[in-house]
């Protein structure tokens, strides 16, 4: 009952907003503010411009001087994209949406330096009842008070932003290039189909212990009876990324079967696309449940469980070496099935999300901080061989010292352009934690963390970017890459892992098959 009132006056509260006339109150100023000093410009100057006129003498000091180039302000001015009035409630007044609105707020204020959190969020709320949806003219009609710019809070993030972006870019050239091209054709093309066909079935499991029921799409390999082999086949349970569907890895599950494996794709009910709608609908406050952090884990390790006691299975497996695919959080359930230890302990002290804003994904870990009166049990299982994370997140999860534990061989595929997870704040500082020496770093140059940040940049920032062209790629890597692995640490294929120049997972033959700008770039350092 509970969770139905909340869902109804969230409902409520938008509907109003829809009735209330938008322009009751708005900004008539925005107040640029630096220290001490202060100017403010009418917002009608600003709409002009928005509009297309010329900057007027009102306005053209600060372009030149505080903004740069007016012409290209002014068509990031006029863009505008739209979201659903009740998804974007519910995510404004989550904890993750919380914190971002604060941070936001700490730039964009109200009078008297105040934060500008309420009013941004009733404002952005507006925005999304709007036919334009978001866009800076939207902003400025339904901000309920003067606009406050804090100009040196301003700067600043635009120079720690500006400084994670050359850093980053600057890693990514001390990493030793390859000395000479390396030929190809001399091996196997594993970023083609392989020989089997597909078989898909979609079972589900029910954890009576736990109550939870997991469904899962199973991918195997149709074998014929003429080629029947007592060769079990190694499984690949991909662990999925908040909020994706089954399908979202279907392209993976495919290759990889087609390559002799079996696949299996399991819904975590606590952080499904399920469990995400009814946040959207209002049934829940936040998009997952803390406690997924110590239930994702079991999840993949009862679905062993059970698999080893399936009668009459459509292909025999080898449940003793088992990888696991781990997508964004998926990457945190990964690490804890190969020996990683959650640091509860000291994750409240790593859990100010002001002080590092560009990492988004703290605002995830963060959340296991509801965990702290819960038992954590040991989540490492040994049947768990290999894992291969895409764009992980857990730096603070796990702290200084739980992936010291970490034993499988482990995969990371990060880009330079994570909005989400940002290679050097999340991922690098994890990979080096983690002592073995059976560990990659691949970079995937300009790929985005997610196919909606990619469709969101073409539509706001840059609308040549072609995202149909971003995904076919950023599937190839993820299907050859991930193959590649699997086969040397599943597999154990001598001809393509062999610790040679002629190994697929080598500097010289991941820049041979990258696609400019594209490039794949691999450390083991």
């Amino acid at each position: 009952m509970a969770k139905q009132n909340f869902k109804f006056f969230r409902v409520l509260a938008v509907l109003i907003s829809l009735l209330v006339p938008h322009r009751t109150l708005a900004a008539e100023r925005v107040i640029l503010r630096y220290g001490a000093f202060q100017r403010s410009i009418s917002v009608r100057s600003l709409e002009n411009f928005i509009e297309g006129d010329r900057p007027d003498s009102e306005l053209k000091p600060y372009l030149d001087v505080i903004l740069g180039n007016p012409q290209q302000i002014q068509r990031f001015s006029r863009t505008s994209f739209q979201f659903d009035p009740i998804k974007f409630s519910q995510l404004s007044y989550s904890y993750a949406g919380e914190n971002v609105l604060t941070a936001a707020g700490r730039i964009l204020k109200s009078p008297a330096s105040q934060n500008g959190f309420y009013s941004l969020r009733s404002t952005l709320i507006q925005c999304t009842l709007h036919p334009d949806g978001f866009s800076l003219k939207n902003i400025l009609n339904f901000f309920p008070t003067d606009l406050e710019i804090d100009l040196k809070a301003a700067f600043t993030a635009l120079s720690e932003l500006r400084t994670l972006q050359d850093t980053t870019q600057d890693f990514i050239q001390a990493i030793p290039k390859p000395s000479r091209d390396i030929d190809i054709s001399q091996f196997p093309d594993l970023r083609k189909p392989g020989e089997f066909n597909v078989v898909q079935e979609t079972r589900e499991f029910y954890d009576v212990g736990r109550d939870r029921t997991l469904v899962f799409d199973w991918y195997f390999p149709e074998i014929s009876p003429e080629t029947t082999t007592e060769t079990p086949v190694p499984l690949i349970v991909v662990s999925n990324g908040l909020g994706a569907k089954r399908n979202r890895f279907q392209h993976l599950a495919q290759h990889l079967t087609s390559h002799g494996y079996s696949v299996a794709i399991l819904d975590h009910p606590g952080s499904s696309y399920q469990r995400q709608q009814a946040f959207y609908d209002g049934v829940y406050s936040e998009n997952f449940d803390a406690t997924e952090y110590i239930d994702r884990p079991l999840d993949i390790s009862f679905l062993l469980d059970r698999l080893e006691t399936l009668s009459n299975p459509p292909v025999t497996l080898d449940l003793q070496n088992v990888g696991v695919f781990g997508y964004s959080i998926g990457g945190t359930t990964a690490l804890s099935l190969a020996g990683g230890k959650l640091d509860l302990e000291n994750l409240p002290q790593n859990c100010n999300y002001q002080d590092t804003p560009l990492n988004l994904s703290i605002l995830y870990q963060c959340r296991a901080l509801e965990l702290e009166n819960r038992p954590v049990s040991d989540l490492e299982d040994s049947r768990i061989k290999a894992v291969y994370l895409l764009f992980p997140n857990g730096n603070r999860l796990f702290g200084e010292t739980g992936l010291q534990s970490v034993k499988s061989p482990v995969f990371m595929h990060v880009t330079n352009r994570d909005l989400i997870t940002p290679l050097l704040l999340e991922q690098y500082p994890m990979f080096q934690k983690i002592p073995i020496s059976e560990k990659y770093f691949v970079i995937a140059e300009n790929l985005p963390h997610t196919y909606l940040t990619a469709r969101f940049f073409s539509q706001t920032v840059d609308s040549e970017l072609d995202v149909d062209r971003l995904v076919a790629i950023s599937k190839t890597y993820i299907n050859f890459l991930s193959l590649a692995f699997f086969d040397r640490y599943l597999q154990n294929n001598e001809l393509k892992t062999k610790n040679s120049p002629n190994t697929y997972l080598n500097p010289a033959y991941l820049r041979s098959i990258s696609e400019p700008p594209h490039f794949l770039h691999l450390t083991r350092q």
